[in-house]
Formats: C-alpha cells, structure tokens, sequence
C-alpha cells in the first residue's frame, strides 16, 4: 500500500529526527534524501520499503547501542531507597500477575492487574519515577493488544509526556514510547481505510 508506505516512513524519519545524540542521523537521512531522488514512478514503492527497512535497522541500533549518558539519566528516575524495597517488590509481583494472565490469554486480568500497578507506582513513587512512567507504558501496550486504540493513546500519551521531561527527546526509552505511539497511529489510519466507504478517495498501489 503506497499511502501507508509513505506515512510509515514518515514516522520513522520524524523518529530519527529526535535522534541529537546518534551520530549517523544526518548520514542517514542523506541516504533517504538520495533514495527518493532517484526513485519515480512504480519504483517509488520498492523504494520505500528500502527507506522504511534502513530506518527500522537505524533505529534498532540505536536502542540496542544503550549509549552510557542513556543510562545515567534512566538511573537517576529509577531509584529507591530502603524503606522502598518492600513496594518494589509488591510491585514486580503485580507486573508478574498481570505477565502470567497474559501468558493464560487473560487481556481483562492482565490490564486490571497492571492497572493496580500503574496507581501503585504513582502514589509510592510518584509520576516523575522510572517505575510510573514504564508502567503507564506498559498499560498502554495491553489496552493496544485488548483493541482499546483510546486506552493506549492515553497510556502512551501519559507516559510520553514524563519520560519527555525527566529523561529528554532523544532518549532511548523516550523514543521507545513515541515508535509505540506511531505504530498504533498507524493501525488506527489501516483501520479507517479498511471501514471505509467504497467511493472514499484513499490512494493505494
């Protein structure tokens, strides 16, 4: 599908757009650059798919690579003290719980499960903690896998917003919440062209 082709690569090189800290941003978006100048007509399509796949293993370096200033800035929203031992724990068995339902195929358990820890985590921890925020994100991840495109956007939204202000743009974590939050953009935008009308004018090859 060309359209959904286009809005794909879109996201990902807005993605790669917030990358201040990977050095081969520029390189890359040169070679897409490149790419669309020499592609036109039909070829534009296998084209595409080129960019998209060169983006996706762009991205995926730089996830993986866990960059040392990464993890320094993770840490300093992730810590815990003594006296909250007992609530890290009560919250792993909660993350376990909702694991284990999903893994019986229990959505409904699995997000009541993780909804408990998200409000955990915020009245322990606070919304500014690693702990909120991935929580939150997870929650997300479960209403997207539930069919609750709503649930999700508000989740990842949630999560997006705080781990924006306590760990930056162009954190890997950060832009682990905004591929999550393209990616569901995207279904809902396949959702609409397939519920659409027949005479609705949607661009496809």
């Amino acid at each position: 599908m060309y359209m959904m082709n286009r809005l794909l690569l879109f996201v990902l090189v807005g993605l790669l757009s917030t990358l201040s800290h990977a050095n081969e941003a520029d390189e890359l978006r040169a070679q897409i650059d490149a790419l669309i100048a020499n592609s036109g007509g039909q070829g534009v399509v296998d084209a595409d798919k080129q960019r998209i796949a060169v983006a996706h293993e762009a991205l995926s370096r730089y996830f993986s690579a866990e960059p040392e200033w990464s993890k320094a800035v993770l840490a300093e929203i992730n810590q815990v003290d003594d006296a909250q031992v007992p609530l890290v724990e009560m919250l792993q068995a909660m993350f376990a719980e909702a694991r284990a339902a999903i893994e019986s195929g229990d959505l409904e358990a699995a997000i009541s499960a993780q909804q408990g820890a998200v409000m955990m985590a915020s009245e322990s921890f606070g919304e500014a903690h690693w702990l909120s925020i991935s929580s939150k994100r997870d929650l997300g991840i479960l209403f997207r896998e539930a069919g609750d495109a709503d649930g999700a956007q508000e989740n990842y939204a949630a999560a997006l917003d705080s781990s924006r202000e306590m760990l930056g743009d162009g954190h890997p974590e950060t832009l682990k919440v905004m591929s999550l939050i393209a990616e569901l953009s995207c279904l809902t935008w396949c959702l609409m062209v397939l519920k659409a009308p027949s005479g609705l004018n949607i661009q496809q090859r």
